[in-house]
């Protein structure tokens, strides 16, 4: 039986990072871009402060993944500039947490966003994850 963690609405994590090189658009392949900051090193930092809210909460041998993710990233933000991620619960099921979560600069919001986290058994995960690999070597 699945114990269910003690998650309650609010709860939240904000991380902060300052833009590097690795997080622009160009070494996400988009050269135009140059030293913008990019759309996937920002999903990254959301679903970190994401975790950081909740993965401590977990009972021995679960853990949450994600299943889901929305973002809006509507403003520039370039190299060198710190980026704030608040990752805050809006909705807990026993299962499935939902977040909302605004990533922000020195300037101002440069992002929204919703995430979705389920809790699941890592052992069982593992385990289906083997023989999915399994299934595809058996077609080999």
């Amino acid at each position: 039986m699945l114990q269910i963690p003690k998650i309650e609405i609010g709860a939240s994590s904000i991380i902060q990072k300052r833009i590097q090189e690795e997080d622009t658009s160009q070494n996400y392949g988009s050269q135009t871009l140059g030293t913008l900051f990019s759309t996937p090193a920002l999903t990254a930092l959301m679903i970190k402060a994401a975790t950081n809210a909740v993965d401590h909460l977990m009972p021995e041998g679960m853990i949450t993944v994600g299943t889901k993710i929305e973002i809006i990233h509507d403003k520039p933000t370039t190299l060198g500039m710190t980026v704030s991620v608040k990752a805050e619960v809006a909705e807990f099921d026993g299962q499935k947490i939902l977040f909302n979560i605004v990533a922000y600069d020195e300037a101002g919001i440069i992002a929204t966003g919703k995430h979705e986290r389920m809790i699941v058994n890592r052992k069982m995960l593992f385990q289906k994850t083997q023989e999915r690999v399994d299934k595809l070597i058996s077609m080999v």
